[in-house]
């Protein structure tokens, strides 16, 4: 049995592994991190008085590569100033008395624009809890566990 146009055997197994070169065996990913934002978030309303830094991150796994991989067009892929821009809504759509609330809400509005078939993790950071003993951020996470 020969080979297609544009195809290659990899490696010695006694199997023979066929490999594209429009897909080839690859995972691709978009990683935005430390993505902030000023939100009114916290257990009280004086808390939720100021704003506080929360940072976004972002893992977006593709289940095929983007075009934007050989197109170098933007809209064949997904754009981060749009994750920023939807992310920016959310923070100023309302208070937070958790940080859980807010990355569900953040996750819902980021999974409308990702691929069906792509998985989404986000964490939300409370970059300086008001509690005197937390010397880091508090984080929640959420992440798609089957695309």
């Amino acid at each position: 049995m020969g080979l297609a146009r544009g195809q290659k055997q990899c490696g010695t197994f006694s199997r023979l592994l066929i490999i594209t070169k429009r897909w080839p065996l690859v995972q691709t990913q978009l990683l935005v991190p430390q993505i902030e934002f000023p939100v009114r978030v916290g257990c009280n309303q004086e808390e939720r008085s100021r704003p506080q830094a929360v940072e976004f991150s972002i893992r977006l796994v593709f289940a095929e590569p983007p075009p934007g991989c050989w197109t170098d067009e933007l809209e064949h892929t997904i754009c981060y100033g749009k994750i920023t821009e939807i992310l920016g809504e959310v923070c100023q759509s309302q208070s937070f008395k958790l940080i859980e609330h807010l990355a569900w809400k953040s996750f819902a509005e980021l999974r409308q624009i990702a691929p069906s078939r792509s998985r989404l993790s986000l964490e939300v950071r409370k970059v300086r809890p008001p509690i005197p003993q937390i010397k880091g951020p508090s984080c929640f996470e959420i992440e798609d566990l089957i695309p």
